[in-house]
């Protein structure tokens, strides 16, 4: 941009503060994967918690976290419940 007395004027603009994500990958034994972004540690750590509960026991998944340098396997811990 140019001002009225022929200097050139640098504007820079910013779009607030950049916000961090953590992406977990998830893959099944027989390859496929899925990608889950996830906005803190807090939130990868409750996300690892809480989700075998909702995996049937005998499923294991690989989970990875760059990021935190996290890598392993979740095993299942849901028992399926007998409807009558």
């Amino acid at each position: 941009m140019s001002a009225p007395n022929g200097k050139i004027v640098l504007s820079l603009k910013t779009k607030g503060s950049l916000k961090m994500t953590y992406t977990i990958t998830l893959e099944t034994f027989n390859g496929s994967t899925k990608k889950i972004n996830l906005a803190s540690r807090g939130a990868v750590a409750q996300f690892i918690s809480t989700y075998p509960t909702q995996l049937p026991v005998g499923v294991s998944v690989k989970v990875a976290c760059d990021t935190l340098g996290i890598s392993g396997t979740m095993r299942g811990t849901l028992t399926p419940t007998k409807s009558n």
